[in-house]
């Protein structure tokens, strides 16, 4: 049911859309979007805190900015106002999510909206949420290698071994749960060791590129992290197209194998801040991650105003478009596009995964 009251109202988007400024052209950057919007999906960065160091994290993180977590009250609200303007799927990252003050009323309060709820974790928290967790439709576990490797990049001891654990908890609890890679120069030959306690794990997989870092934390001066070389890359999506548990659709698959960084992204369909939208975590409304990491572009203080008004007077974000490869909005793209490739991978997982979680679920009772 979820996914038809989503294809209805994707398709009432595609009815009253400005075609033109779909596309990603520069002159359409901070201009307002002429055509019809709905915040189909939502994704929240509920907390600037995280209780890891990464390598390669892009995220806006600082412990010591707690203090500017949005209010969970601001959050709840939010959540009922997305429901009210039509809203189908909310997301929430971080920091991480799970060390959210509230994250359990949060939780709820998206369970009663009926949303398709996906949860973004490093997987550490996981069993002490297990209740709140069998709320949600998704649960996005990271893992970035076996275990010296996945330790290295995380720089924490021991998380390899809690993601483990808590992929084999959330299965056996009947939580849907996948695993995603942020591929490097770091783990790219260590990619096919990892698809291998993937596969025996039985466990859905997405590999997603490094992105250069556009916020560097105090840990991360002098890192050598860097996106793989083009010949590691072609390896990693052909290890990646092997394993039958990748949700990665072939179209991001092929971009990203045969992406030229010395050459500009050609344009193409964005929906970003018009199906969907991000929101940091002090409360501000962008309409992608670039966006959010750009100094120049202002967010929506939803401090300040409603959902319902950042959304619809929030300008097009359309700058750094043509170098942008990120997996969440490559992806979702994909999808909103109405892409065979896109809507098959998603099919599958969703049959695979419910229909696996019922059997698994009902051998306990």
């Amino acid at each position: 049911m979820k996914l038809v009251n989503f294809t209805k109202s994707l398709s009432q988007l595609w009815l009253g859309a400005n075609l033109s400024q779909l596309k990603t052209r520069k002159e359409d950057h901070n201009k307002q979007y002429t055509g019809k919007k709905i915040p189909l999906g939502v994704t929240f960065a509920l907390t600037f805190v995280c209780n890891f160091e990464c390598s390669h994290c892009g995220a806006d993180i600082d412990n010591k900015r707690a203090n500017e977590d949005a209010s969970t009250k601001i959050i709840l609200d939010t959540l009922d106002e997305i429901k009210k303007l039509g809203g189908k799927r909310v997301s929430f990252t971080g920091g991480e999510p799970l060390v959210r003050k509230g994250i359990k009323e949060i939780l709820e309060k998206a369970s009663e909206n009926k949303f398709y709820i996906s949860v973004v974790s490093n997987g550490w928290h996981v069993e002490r949420h297990l209740k709140q967790l069998n709320k949600v439709d998704l649960l996005i576990l990271s893992l970035d290698g076996t275990e010296e490797i996945h330790d290295f990049i995380r720089r924490k001891k021991g998380s390899y071994k809690k993601v483990i654990d808590s992929i084999k908890t959330a299965k056996k609890n009947g939580i849907p749960v996948l695993v995603n890679t942020t591929v490097m120069n770091t783990n790219a030959d260590n990619l096919k060791e990892l698809s291998k306690v993937l596969k025996d794990l039985e466990v859905f997989w997405t590999i997603d590129l490094f992105n250069d870092l556009d916020i560097v934390k105090d840990w991360q001066h002098g890192s050598n992290i860097s996106r793989p070389t083009n010949k590691l890359l072609e390896e990693v999506v052909k290890i990646g197209k092997e394993n039958p548990y990748l949700s990665n659709s072939f179209n991001y698959l092929n971009s990203v194998k045969e992406r030229d960084l010395e050459k500009e992204v050609e344009s193409s369909i964005c929906f970003a801040g018009i199906g969907y939208c991000v929101i940091s975590a002090d409360g501000k409304m962008y309409p992608c991650f670039p966006a959010q990491n750009d100094s120049e572009f202002e967010g929506m203080d939803l401090k300040k105003m409603s959902f319902k008004r950042a959304f619809d007077e929030m300008p097009l974000y359309r700058k750094n478009c043509d170098t942008c490869d990120m997996i969440c909005h490559k992806e979702m793209n994909s999808l909103y596009s109405f892409k065979p490739d896109a809507i098959f991978k998603g099919l599958k997982y969703l049959y695979k995964s419910k229909v696996a979680n019922f059997f698994r679920l009902n051998k306990r009772v």
